[in-house]
């Protein structure tokens, strides 16, 4: 077989499985694409399968030439209705079953319907199909996609286009580049079985010397679409992902905030009660111990539950400032965790404290003026007692035996003197001790006084008995504290052909493209209008400013609603099934159907996201 008769063969098998491929859409097939066009009713059902165009009115069952001719220019005209560019193609080529003009119609409706995302010419989608290919497969160990034949003849890059974007599925260390059949059949059937890629070639069409170009790009187009298309979800995913992370975020931190702001009322509200008591004790060293409590209190443990507050409000603020920067509905914060609520009652509590501290203060005063009352009464009572035997000692008269009797009889009554005295002592160590021994208010009497007097009184009453005994006796005694923007680049210089720093029209075309950016001729006009300032190129800083604008996440309600119709495959509803797109996690999506209205395979996202925003 000759080379050429070998290329046709390959294309007329893959182009046949590709339309089989929509044409089920419609409830049809193909057996022989030769042969099937001849009465234009195949092409017709083509074009509405691919395209959603109505089928004309023509003849069901064609028996003639002419009127299969006819059914021929209505499908053609359909194939015109469709923008497909098929150049010299006349109605006879399909009725006298020309091969090659057939191959031919079916690689333009394969460009345009299949790469025309890539770009409108066959060299743009080439290069762009060609260079996302390149890309996705760099750094892939014995794999150089340098065409669209030989360098997919051993599967190696095939292989590790579907292990770029599904690691999950090839295992790519396991594989020997010489190992041309197997790489293949695998690939072939991985993605038929886990990415639902038909596998419109063969081993034998690919392991040959130079595999047919139109049937590899047609086959490798299928991935572009496949993962473009999941790279496009998964960006809304991600979005999607940001705006639940972001709102459960919000509520840990208002969780955060009422869990303290509760706690911290609790501890007012307790330590208020605390303040509020006045069972003090009538002890001066345990009162005194009160107020070194208090005064310890505001030392530390103010300061610290005031820190808390102070703490806790920031988390408050910063809840509300994250959601005013993000364009969300302010935070409308429960009343019995509000922050006055949590001011109010620390203002209570530091009232309480005031309170408390005078109350301890007055209490000490009073033991104070109690203790000098009873320090008073008791020190003048001794006081007059011992002036009494100092003024019965000097004032005695008679007889000698009589004045010593009598001075016997004062001094075992001043023995007993102790215990007076001691009982003043008790008032004055308890005085003395807290520092109050002074400035009584109630005598001018001391302790050291009494103790002097006492003891000038027993030793002048001792004197007096000595001196009237020595008369009655003789002896006398005496005491002693720029990835993206590098990529951004790339593509910009890759279809910088001729270097001039710039891009015509058609180069900014392909260029957006392979970025994931497709634009009809109206839409790119408009874009290379605004970016050329009204040359006939587009320079790098207009074109990365562009791109940055695109790219950017705006995080508002319309996009966010965007992004959930994206995963809801447009619909008004969403379920559960449609949020598990990666990188959203269980816990998201458990999230999200846990507060969207609705239930499992009907929620209302577009709601929800509404509520959310102000």
């Amino acid at each position: 077989m000759s080379e050429e008769a070998a290329w046709v063969l390959v294309q007329k098998k893959t182009f046949t499985k590709w339309m089989n491929s929509h044409l089920k859409k419609v409830g049809t097939s193909i057996d022989n694409c030769q042969v099937e066009f001849d009465n234009g009713i195949k092409l017709m059902q083509l074009i509405k399968a691919l395209y959603g165009l109505e089928v004309p009115k023509h003849n069901p069952a064609p028996k003639m030439r002419p009127q299969q001719l006819d059914n021929i220019s209505l499908a053609l005209d359909m194939v015109e209705k469709a923008k497909i560019k098929t150049n010299f193609l006349k109605t006879h080529h399909l009725a006298d079953h020309d091969l090659k003009m057939i191959l031919g119609m079916i690689w333009a409706i394969i460009l345009d319907y299949q790469i025309k995302g890539i770009s409108v010419e066959e060299l743009s989608a080439k290069e762009a199909l060609l260079l996302w290919c390149q890309k996705k497969t760099k750094g892939y160990r014995d794999v150089k996609v340098d065409n669209f034949s030989g360098s997919w003849r051993d599967g190696m890059a095939l292989c590790a286009l579907i292990h770029k974007h599904r690691p999950d599925l090839i295992d790519f260390d396991s594989l020997e580049k010489g190992n041309h059949k197997q790489n293949l059949q695998y690939a072939f059937d991985v993605a038929e079985k886990h990415l639902g890629i038909s596998p419109l070639l063969d081993v034998e069409d690919v392991d040959v010397e130079r595999p047919d170009e139109r049937s590899i790009m047609t086959y490798i187009s299928e991935f572009y679409h496949k993962f473009t298309s999941q790279d496009h979800k998964e960006n809304a995913a991600r979005r999607v992902q940001k705006f639940a992370r972001f709102h459960q975020s919000i509520e840990e931190s208002q969780a955060n905030y009422s869990q303290n702001a509760r706690e911290l009322l609790n501890y007012a509200n307790g330590q208020k009660e605390t303040f509020e008591q006045r069972d003090f004790p009538d002890d001066f060293a345990a009162v005194k111990q009160l107020i070194a409590d208090l005064k310890q209190y505001k030392l530390s443990e103010k300061p610290r539950q005031n820190e808390r507050k102070l703490d806790n409000e920031s988390v408050h603020n910063a809840v509300q400032t994250r959601l005013r920067a993000n364009k969300r509905k302010p935070w409308d914060t429960p009343q019995e965790v509000h922050l006055e609520t949590v001011d109010v009652a620390f203002a209570a509590l530091a009232e309480a404290e005031k309170q408390r501290g005078r109350a301890l203060r007055d209490k000490l005063n009073q033991i104070k003026d109690d203790l000098n009352k009873k320090y008073a009464e008791r020190a003048d009572a001794l006081f007059a007692w011992l002036q009494s035997i100092k003024v019965a000692t000097n004032t005695q008269e008679g007889e000698p035996a009589d004045q010593l009797r009598t001075l016997t009889e004062k001094s075992e009554e001043l023995n007993s003197s102790g215990e007076r005295l001691g009982q003043v002592e008790e008032v004055h160590r308890t005085l003395e001790s807290n520092g109050l021994e002074d400035d009584n208010p109630y005598t001018d009497l001391t302790y050291d006084e009494l103790v002097t007097l006492a003891d000038q009184v027993k030793n002048a009453l001792n004197k007096r008995k000595q001196f009237l005994e020595s008369q009655l006796s003789a002896g006398e005694k005496e005491g002693l504290s720029p990835e993206q923007i590098n990529d951004l680049r790339e593509a910009f210089n890759h279809f910088d052909k001729d270097n001039s720093g710039a891009l015509d029209k058609l180069e900014l075309k392909s260029c957006l493209t392979i970025l994931g950016l497709t634009y009809g001729d109206d839409a790119i006009n408009s874009v290379f209008t605004q970016l050329s300032g009204g040359s006939d190129k587009v320079e790098f800083n207009p074109f990365l400013e562009y791109m940055t604008q695109q790219m950017e996440d705006t995080d508002d309600a319309n996009q966010i609603k965007s992004s959930f119709r994206i995963l809801s495959n447009e619909q008004p509803h969403i379920k559960t099934a449609d949020l598990y797109v990666s990188p959203l996690e269980q816990s998201d999506v458990t999230f999200l159907t846990e507060r969207m209205p609705g239930q499992s395979d009907n929620y209302d996202f577009a709601t929800y996201t509404d509520e959310k925003f102000a």
